[in-house]
């Protein structure tokens, strides 16, 4: 009897961990979508966790510009005037990131970059793991719409700059890696420190004639 009862334990067991790994390998080879009935997270689960397969894992990955502002982020397009913030650590940053189909949204790794269009010079750059979750319209989206998932882009003060950073435009680029799987987007932006506090430190931080120290009271002392 002991010994019927562990014959059978064990072939639960395997059978279950088959059952496991072809569920894993189907999610895998096929598309999910946004709307498949399981609360939006393609796993039943937390709707805001990361999502390993997001779109066709066989078609080639697609990506659409954002920065903060909204739970999926707002689309960027040329000519968008993008706030900065001011971060805890200090200096001045945009927030920016990519909504993306087509990638393992748990294994992601976002680099941003900023450059002069007039020179291609890079004035900031970061990398960083990044994960997505399912957004509207089947597209990944930053699990968290600000600092975890998405670039903190560090632009000012910028050594590299040769003019202002503010209300100027730059070309900002956003490339993902899903383990070998690269893909890039680019778009025009312009940089504004119309929502930064205090009003005169953001402007100075980011002016081409930034000076270190120079930044800590308003302009005349007042």
């Amino acid at each position: 009897m002991v010994r019927r009862a562990l014959l059978l334990s064990l072939l639960v067991a395997a059978c279950g961990q088959a059952g496991t790994d072809a569920m894993i390998d189907a999610r895998r080879d096929g598309p999910v979508d946004a709307d498949d009935g399981d609360g939006g997270d393609g796993d039943g689960g937390d709707p805001f966790a990361c999502v390993p397969v997001i779109g066709d894992l066989q078609a080639a990955p697609e990506l659409v510009a954002i920065r903060s502002g909204s739970p999926d982020g707002v689309e960027l397009t040329d000519g968008a005037v993008v706030p900065m913030m001011a971060p805890p650590q200090g200096g001045i940053i945009l927030l920016v990131g990519v909504r993306a189909k087509n990638v393992d949204g748990c294994a992601l790794q976002l680099t941003a970059a900023l450059r002069d269009p007039g020179t291609n010079q890079v004035i900031a750059i970061e990398s960083r793991p990044a994960q997505l979750r399912l957004g509207g319209g089947g597209w990944g989206v930053p699990v968290e719409a600000q600092f975890f998932s998405m670039a903190n882009l560090a632009v000012c003060p910028a050594a590299a700059a040769t003019r202002d950073v503010f209300d100027q435009p730059w070309r900002l680029e956003l490339t993902i890696d899903d383990r070998g799987r690269a893909a890039t987007t680019a778009v025009t932006i312009a940089p504004s420190c119309a929502d930064v506090s205090p009003m005169w430190d953001c402007p100075c931080q980011c002016a081409a004639d930034y000076q270190p120290g120079t930044c800590n009271a308003p302009p005349g002392g007042g």
